[in-house]
């Protein structure tokens, strides 16, 4: 056997794993067949409590977001476009339909998803900042772990977790949590990682979203999937393209690099479009 391979197995297709790199104090594994990235060791619950709790994770330079906040509008045109997705690909009417955004931040989603016509909306947040604005916008709120809530079986028509997958500590329990909130029928729309990004293969340890033990499992759309089937779920991942508030990419470019790029002050539009080269969308459908 190559000596490069490791003897831990892969958490999803059981295959054998091969050390990419350290980062940090952690160790980074890919699986050979389903391409899953993960690290080593797995943070528990009470640690990562501990580090999104530790300052305001939605206003940090050194981890999470550095301005929530001016990301609003950019966010709400994205997630309107996931939900008219869902409707054209899975036939899912989000009218009349109770939601659950897993990692809620500052409600964006379910925001949109009350303008396109949903009721029954809660929100599940590991910072008890986003408590308070979830509260004050009349909707239920949750704060904790998803594999740790507890949450109503059979309740939700729609879950989605936007960025979430990568920072579970056990995807494997959510997952399965789920397939139990969800109603026969019901959807997961989610966006994570690339793992099997070209870009994620050039950058190595550099990736910017290459973050433990923030981000722990790094998905690939071949390893979702054979998570999703496993817990009742068809489904499929895609590109998509985000829409970013033009001085947040500008703040961004002047932290990593110094300076801001001449094409933000020519660019008219307050939005610019990027694509996801490097994270992806999902879709899947609880079976009847």
């Amino acid at each position: 056997m190559n000596e490069a391979l490791r003897a831990a197995a892969c958490p999803i297709c059981g295959s054998e794993s091969v050390f990419l790199f350290d980062k940090g104090r952690y160790k980074v594994d890919r699986c050979v067949n389903c391409g899953l990235g993960f690290i080593d060791p797995v943070p528990g619950a009470r640690e990562m409590e501990k580090f999104y709790n530790s300052g305001n994770y939605y206003k940090r330079e050194d981890a999470g977001y550095s301005d929530y906040v001016s990301l609003e509008k950019g966010h709400k045109r994205i997630y309107a476009g996931f939900i008219r997705s869902a409707g054209k690909s899975l036939g899912f009417d989000i009218r009349g339909k109770s939601v659950l955004d897993v990692g809620c931040a500052h409600g964006f989603f379910l925001d949109t998803a009350k303008e396109m016509g949903a009721e029954g909306l809660w929100g599940t947040d590991i910072t008890m900042e986003s408590g308070r604005l979830i509260e004050s916008k009349g909707y239920r709120f949750s704060c904790g772990s998803f594999e740790s809530l507890d949450l109503p079986e059979g309740a939700f028509d729609l879950v989605f977790l936007g960025d979430v997958f990568e920072h579970l500590f056990d995807p494997f329990e959510a997952t399965a949590r789920l397939s139990r909130i969800l109603r026969p029928g019901g959807v997961v729309i989610l966006t994570t990682v690339n793992f099997a990004s070209p870009f994620v293969r050039l950058a190595g340890r550099k990736w910017r979203l290459m973050v433990p033990p923030e981000h722990i499992y790094y998905w690939t759309a071949k390893s979702l999937g054979m998570l999703f089937e496993r817990h009742g779920f068809k489904g499929f991942c895609k590109g998509y393209w985000m829409y970013v508030e033009k001085s947040y990419l500008a703040g961004r470019f002047r932290v990593q690099f110094g300076f801001s790029p001449f094409f933000f002050k020519l660019y008219p539009f307050s939005v610019v479009p990027v694509r996801s080269f490097d994270t992806m969308l999902c879709f899947f459908r609880k079976k009847d």
